[in-house]
């Protein structure tokens, strides 16, 4: 049976912003510390995400009834057991809407294994049940890096630079995203080992 903890009370009167994402292992998030230093070299006016936030998003949900989130940790063991044993390697940084005109600045995948995207996609048909609307937008693993504070910047690629060694996702982790006075902190509602 998979692992699970963290299914605390929500905050009284208010309604849990959800999301399930993939953490990521210490050498992953090294690869991620050495692009957001050479990006911060060159952009300027971002605002960037400590690295305690750092994650593969597989689905936000947004906010979600809290009579719905066991039924949302039950969706997110069906993701797990779909998307199995993930190995993957990250890529040169790019942005939303697009690495031209970003106003999100994030490190992708080099290549998405088909496991995760139906993984992903388990998680967005889903989405209704918890009473929030699917996204209608492909699936695109990041680690977001950072928000632009105003406009939008061009986010220089790393060229030919190579991708990080392979490395293996070990859990898919529901999370419920809380703002308090020391800002947003992300807490793991159920956490479910990758096969």
């Amino acid at each position: 049976l998979p692992y699970r903890r963290g299914l605390t009370p929500p905050v009284p009167g208010g309604m849990p912003r959800l999301f399930a994402a993939f953490p990521l292992p210490d050498a992953a998030r090294a690869f991620v510390e050495g692009v957001r230093e050479r990006l911060r070299g060159v952009l300027r006016g971002v605002r960037w995400i400590p690295p305690e936030h750092w994650h593969l998003t597989a689905k936000f949900f947004g906010e979600v009834p809290p009579d719905r989130l066991e039924a949302a940790a039950r969706i997110t063991e069906r993701a797990a057991a779909r998307a199995g044993r993930l190995v993957v390697s990250l890529a040169a940084p790019g942005g939303f809407p697009d690495a031209a005109r970003a106003r999100v600045v994030w490190v992708g995948l080099d290549g998405v294994p088909a496991p995760m995207r139906s993984a992903a996609a388990l998680l967005d048909r889903a989405a209704p049940l918890l009473g929030v609307p699917r996204e209608g937008r492909p699936y695109v693993p990041h680690v977001t890096l950072g928000r632009v504070t105003r406009g939008r910047l061009a986010v220089p690629s790393a060229g030919r630079s190579p991708p990080s060694d392979p490395f293996r996702l070990p859990e898919l982790v529901l999370y419920e995203s809380r703002r308090g006075p020391g800002g947003v902190r992300h807490i793991p509602r159920a956490i479910v080992p990758l096969a």
